[in-house]
């Protein structure tokens, strides 16, 4: 089950983190 827990967290933050990255990419 931990397992499965972190998996869903790394997918999350990999989602979190491509956002990060498309804001950061708009500021010029």
């Amino acid at each position: 089950e931990l397992h499965r827990s972190n998996s869903f967290t790394g997918e999350k933050l990999r989602e979190k983190n491509l956002s990060w990255v498309d804001i950061f990419e708009e500021i010029p």
